[in-house]
């Protein structure tokens, strides 16, 4: 999964994230940003950087 090509997991239902390209041996992040807010706005592009 890219962010051109993405996979959606629904967090409800297990089965997206076993059936996804999710390799839990490699070091992961999760970032959640606020309502209103974007993928190329602050802090998601410096977390990103």
């Amino acid at each position: 999964s890219t962010q051109k090509n993405p996979v959606l997991l629904n967090p409800t239902d297990r089965r997206t994230l076993e059936r996804s390209t999710f390799d839990p041996s490699h070091p992961t992040k999760v970032i959640i940003h606020g309502f209103g807010g974007g993928r190329n706005l602050a802090p998601s592009t410096d977390l990103r950087n």
